[in-house]
């Protein structure tokens, strides 16, 4: 069954236009840095971008195509349905779904749920707490999920709610009767860091993501969740900083 990455990407945000391009790490552009880790660490799985039609994502297809990735243009409005286009140009009956805005990812993790997703009859394999919130709801920016085509296939011919259109796998997820879920706990460990927030959001976020990846480099520390979380739960400052955004920007 062919499966691959699919890295939802545009320009527009809310809360900071353009946040894609900024340089994050030795003048790379945020996409490129995490583009780049992907494609080194995951080199047999294609990688696909998923952006919009609209003129200011040229830029990101720029870069998607410089470092090798795929790129797909849809609508803007309706992520859901730019995903499954996506996936049907380029022959993928399974996705990981990667949001750009998290150049962190978890790559050791990622290729773990690629093999185990793979392999299962899942409909959606995702990373969870110990609750069962899929770590989509979090704010950790660690991790993927794993989808299937016909579900979300069946998500927009189902869901009602215009938000499920925007956020993807939402209805999958919040509807278990009607699909298989998979979810795999997080290490204790990191669920205990809960305070940790390296999704990218705000202006905010992205200084002290970039921050906290600089010192990371620095000190040769691996980037895994359990490697970072130990990491940041050294430094009151970082949380304070990270406890205020997660404040202001819920999921």
């Amino acid at each position: 069954m062919s499966m691959g990455i699919i890295v939802q990407a545009r320009m527009g945000s809310s809360r900071m236009p353009g946040k894609m391009v900024r340089p994050f790490f030795q003048g790379r552009a945020m996409l490129a840095f995490l583009l780049e880790r992907v494609r080194t660490d995951l080199p047999h799985v294609p990688l696909v971008v998923a952006t919009t039609v609209s003129s200011a994502d040229d830029l990101l297809a720029d870069i998607a195509g410089q470092c090798g990735a795929r790129v797909f243009r849809g609508s803007e409005m309706n992520v859901l349905e730019r995903f499954i286009k996506t996936a049907e140009e380029n022959g993928f009956e399974q996705i990981i779904r990667v949001c750009a805005d998290n150049p962190l990812l978890d790559t050791d993790a990622l290729a773990q749920q690629i093999r185990v997703f793979e392999a299962s009859g899942a409909d959606y394999w995702s990373y969870c707490l110990g609750d069962g919130t899929p770590v989509i709801r979090t704010h950790y920016g660690f991790w993927g999920e794993g989808v299937r085509l016909s579900a979300l296939r069946a998500a927009l011919r189902d869901a009602e709610d215009i938000r499920h259109r925007e956020h993807v796998t939402s209805y999958i997820y919040t509807n278990p009767g009607e699909f298989q879920i998979h979810c795999e706990p997080v290490d204790p460990l990191v669920e205990l860091a809960a305070g940790v927030r390296l999704t990218v959001d705000t202006p905010e976020d992205f200084f002290l993501t970039a921050e906290i990846h600089e010192a990371l480099n620095e000190q040769d520390i691996p980037l895994t969740a359990q490697d970072i979380c130990s990491f940041v739960m050294q430094h009151p400052d970082w949380l304070y900083r990270m406890k205020q955004e997660s404040v202001n920007n819920e999921k």
